[in-house]
């Protein structure tokens, strides 16, 4: 009896299937996680809040927050000069005074000429009542007297102006002129910074100087420093922000100042571009004057 060999294809399919189950379990093997193998390390830290800050330094001088120039609206020699140089002086205080004798004159005249005008008016308001009156005598007569009446405050005006008064309160800083000596007339006028000036009956304010006047009223209380920030740091400044302000005469005693201002637009010298910023000093030392 012959025992029945197995075919060779049956041999080969085994062989397969062997080397396939090892290769899956070789698989299995290098994908899944050894139970040995060390959980993750963590470490942790608690938050803290802090401040960064970064410096922005510039270079710049001390002005005066406002900034006044007074000179006579009417022309005539100095009378008197009421002040001097380092008087403190409030809005609208008198300052000095000149020749006023022909102003007077002037509105004396002025005064008669109007009362000439209504006693005028008078009676051709009375004539227009009669048969021979007429219409057109009254409105000659309201004419002039309603130019008499402008005549008058004219000249009261042109009086109020031999009298100078400070266009905004501070320090007399320079009188340019002396007793005796002619005075043209002219218009007051005020650099501001940071403060309001008051008006007077004969001075008005603008906002940028006239120049030179005849006398000139700082204020040293209300000071800034007046700077430049480079281009490349004027985003990181704003106004509000803290500053420190250190004086070439007190290089020991530092400032604290406030950003009141920074121009939004540049000021360009060659190639360099920088733009204007202003800071208020917070309690600035007895002292000081503009220009340091």
């Amino acid at each position: 009896m012959t025992r029945a060999r197995p075919s060779k294809a049956w041999v080969i399919n085994g062989v397969l299937i062997v080397l396939l189950a090892g290769a899956g379990f070789g698989i299995y093997q290098a994908f899944s996680p050894t139970r040995n193998t060390a959980e993750a390390q963590t470490r942790s830290t608690p938050v803290r809040r802090a401040t960064v800050t970064e410096n922005v330094t510039a270079a710049g001088t001390l002005a005066s927050g406002y900034t006044g120039t007074a000179n006579f609206a009417t022309a005539g020699k100095v009378a008197s000069i009421d002040v001097k140089v380092g008087d403190v002086v409030s809005a609208g205080q008198k300052l000095a005074t000149v020749d006023s004798a022909q102003a007077a004159k002037e509105l004396e005249v002025a005064k008669a000429n109007l009362s000439v005008a209504r006693g005028n008016l008078d009676t051709a308001e009375t004539a227009e009542d009669t048969p021979a009156g007429g219409q057109n005598s009254v409105a000659s007569a309201q004419a002039k007297l309603d130019q008499a009446e402008l005549d008058v405050q004219s000249a009261q005006t042109a009086l109020d102006n031999t009298t100078l008064h400070a266009p905004g309160a501070g320090t007399v800083t320079a009188i340019n002129g002396t007793v005796g000596q002619p005075s043209s007339s002219g218009t007051s006028g005020s650099s501001q910074s940071s403060t309001q000036s008051g008006n007077s009956p004969a001075a008005t304010s603008s906002s940028s100087s006239t120049g030179s006047g005849f006398i000139t009223i700082t204020n040293l209380a209300d000071l800034v420093v007046d700077t430049s920030i480079a281009e490349i740091d004027v985003s990181k400044v704003k106004a509000g922000q803290k500053a420190t302000v250190t004086l070439n005469s007190l290089p020991d005693k530092p400032v604290q100042a406030t950003v009141s201002s920074v121009d939004l637009t540049p000021t360009t010298s060659g190639s360099v571009v920088s733009y204007r910023a202003k800071l208020a000093l917070t309690d600035p030392p007895e002292g000081l004057r503009p220009g340091q």
